[in-house]
């Protein structure tokens, strides 16, 4: 198990549909248009609404090309301020105690779609009064860190190319919020369906891009409430696919391999 002490600072909120949710992540440019201010006190303000920032190029995006994530990190790497979870089958009940549990204090839901067609206790307006409730926040990062894209140049073959989406302005923004979300000392869970974060672009997609270039380690909450790091799941992917070190491939490269067929296997594919 992951111990450490969690800071706890008190962020701004905005009212939104009767909810209090964290402002907590700024975006390179407001999701509000000019009138609208965030404030801490409850309905204070009108409800804003989201500006969906799509921008795509004609051009795949390249990795080499992309811009760069420009928030640094500045709390210790080695302290897990940043989890997943995922809550498939599980009643909310054991969601939030296990959030509790683990000194979580911001739920960040990076579902393209933020509702269940099964569980409905997970759809986001219910999700979000749950949170409130348990003394949690909720910010939606769906947009920026989910797992679709609206971007033809994403896909290959109608299946989206986590690479490429890594790439993207969109999810560079995305993560930019995150770390400023750390950076102001909040104990972060993304949250998603899948109860296997290894089949779950929240550790494919999200972890993955933020172990190789931030060194953070995210610290995955399993079913049972049990903390996995994103780099041992690296490593259960390379015998969960077969592709092992041996005398000719270094397990480096082996990570990676790993990485990439598992993401074959598990991106999001348009339906035929």
């Amino acid at each position: 198990m992951f111990r450490g002490v969690l800071a706890r600072t008190q962020g701004p909120t905005i009212a939104i549909g009767g909810y209090q949710i964290a402002a907590l992540f700024e975006r390179s440019r407001s999701p509000f248009s000019p009138d609208e201010r965030i404030n801490s006190k409850p309905h204070s303000t009108p409800v804003p609404e989201f500006v969906k920032l799509r921008i795509c190029g004609n051009r795949a995006p390249s990795l080499n090309s992309a811009p760069v994530s420009t928030t640094a990190l500045r709390h210790n790497p080695a302290m897990p301020t940043l989890f997943s979870i995922g809550y498939a089958t599980k009643p909310i009940e054991t969601f939030i105690a296990q959030l509790h549990t683990h000194g979580v204090e911001v739920v960040a839901d990076v579902r393209s779609v933020p509702y269940s067609k099964v569980f409905h206790d997970y759809h986001r307006e219910m999700l979000i009064e749950h949170l409130r409730k348990a003394g949690l926040r909720y910010v939606y990062l769906g947009e920026e860190l989910g797992p679709r894209s609206p971007c033809d140049a994403h896909y290959e073959n109608d299946q989206v190319q986590f690479e490429r989406l890594q790439g993207s302005a969109a999810f560079l923004r995305g993560v930019d919020r995150l770390l400023d979300g750390l950076n102001k000392g909040f104990s972060i869970a993304l949250t998603c369906a899948e109860k296997d974060p290894a089949v779950c672009h929240r550790s494919l997609l999200i972890a993955h891009f933020l172990k190789r270039e931030h060194s953070l380690d995210i610290a995955h909450i399993d079913h049972n409430g049990e903390l996995e790091s994103e780099s041992a799941l690296a490593k259960r992917l390379m015998s969960e696919t077969g592709i092992v070190p041996d005398m000719l491939t270094g397990e480096a490269e082996c990570l990676e391999n790993a990485w990439r067929e598992q993401s074959r296997r598990c991106a999001y594919k348009r339906p035929d």
